[in-house]
């Protein structure tokens, strides 16, 4: 509560970028549960259309900030049988994805819909899209699209991989197309029962989840910009920062100022 202006946006810049950081060190973890064959699956039934919600839900206040329309598309009850913890982790990281490349003005869109013994999920976005030569490689972990200007596979280069993943271990899969928005269409289909011998168990605490979404929404709000030193010192050395992480190119440039 004592700290000056220019300190608290200071710690801001830290604290976010920390939570940045703490969230892709959990991706690899994430990650090499998968590789060691050590993800276990806890079924659940549950409601995907307010599961879908849910997570959508963390996503507003970004919304309002990046100034992209978030669309939620209204859904009747769908129940399903699924790793509840793993579905918000799926819908989490293709929202974030989703979020990364769509511009000012532009749309999200989510919809959760049910057709016989399937569940299917669909994340579009009015972004830059993917070209179909890329659709099969952007899964791929640390995969970057050979143009930088459009997108990279989730952040960090883990997000869409561990989404991928996560479908894989729920017997459904996720498929790329063109959206009526312009931008990329994600599909996440999935089975309505869970596999024989499943075994069933008790999801994390919504209120918990909660607040790890929260933390997690984070890394998605506007970059806190920085005021320029107050004092220009006369015949001070010139200093070239290179950084491609805007809010931390200006903290690093302030500090030398």
């Amino acid at each position: 509560s004592d700290t000056t202006p220019v300190a608290r946006r200071d710690l801001e810049v830290v604290e976010r970028n920390a939570r940045a950081l703490l969230f892709q060190v959990n991706e690899l973890l994430e990650l090499a549960k998968v590789d060691a064959q050590q993800m276990k699956m806890a079924y659940a039934e549950a409601d995907i259309a307010e599961l879908a919600r849910f997570v959508a839900g963390h996503f507003e206040l970004a919304a309002q900030e990046n100034g992209v329309d978030l669309l939620v598309e209204p859904a009747e009850a769908l129940n399903a049988e699924v790793d509840v913890d793993k579905l918000r982790h799926i819908l989490f990281n293709l929202l974030s994805n989703a979020f990364k490349f769509t511009p000012r003005g532009g749309r999200v869109r989510l919809t959760a819909r049910g057709a016989g013994a399937r569940v299917t999920i669909e994340i579009a976005d009015s972004g830059p899209g993917i070209p179909v030569e890329m659709r099969a490689t952007v899964f791929e972990r640390f995969r970057r699209l050979d143009d930088a200007s459009r997108r990279t596979s989730g952040v960090g280069g883990l997000g869409l991989s561990i989404a991928a993943e996560l479908a894989r271990l729920h017997a459904g899969g996720i498929s790329i197309a063109t959206a009526p928005e312009g931008g990329a269409l994600f599909v996440l289909d999935l089975p309505r029962e869970a596999p024989p011998g499943s075994t069933f168990g008790h999801p994390t605490d919504a209120r918990d989840s909660s607040r790890q979404l929260l933390l997690d929404v984070e890394t998605l709000r506007p970059s806190v910009t920085l005021a320029d030193p107050e004092e220009q010192l006369d015949n001070a050395p010139l200093v070239l920062v290179v950084e491609d992480n805007v809010e931390m190119r200006q903290f690093v440039a302030s500090g030398l100022g």
